[in-house]
């Protein structure tokens, strides 16, 4: 007879297990039982942060096509709090996301001059306006 070994009480025999030191925590949202990941903590939205660490465990193929953070949610790259898949300014500066951004998350152009709002058109219309009788 022989004997199977679950060294880390995943369910998933030893000589099967994929990933065999599983912690507690690895262990809480489940491991898969089959398949290349045998033994491996589950990753439902496959966007390689295992559930037990994933914030956001259900994200579509389109939300993670331009990567996720550590925690599994979508990237944010400017930090703006538009994520970058539906970010048409992905890179703003700090300078224009304080001023505000749009749901597409690009500058706000408050004054809908075709300019959009920063410390430094601030001060121009400041020194414009001021030197203009």
């Amino acid at each position: 007879m022989r004997t199977l070994f679950y060294s880390d009480r995943d369910g998933v025999n030893d000589e099967q297990d994929n990933c065999p030191g599983n912690s507690v925590a690895e262990l809480a949202k489940g491991v898969y039982k089959q398949g290349p990941q045998t033994g491996c903590p589950f990753d439902n939205d496959q966007d390689r942060v295992a559930d037990y660490q994933d914030s956001c465990p259900y994200n579509q193929p389109d939300q993670i096509a331009n990567g996720v953070n550590s925690n599994g949610c979508p990237r944010d790259t400017d930090r703006d709090g538009v994520a970058d898949y539906r970010d048409s300014c992905p890179r703003n500066q700090p300078r224009e996301i304080v001023q505000g951004v749009s749901k597409r998350g690009c500058p706000v152009d408050k004054d809908q001059d075709g300019v959009h709002a920063t410390p430094q058109k601030k001060f121009l219309k400041v020194l414009i306006h001021k030197a203009v009788p």
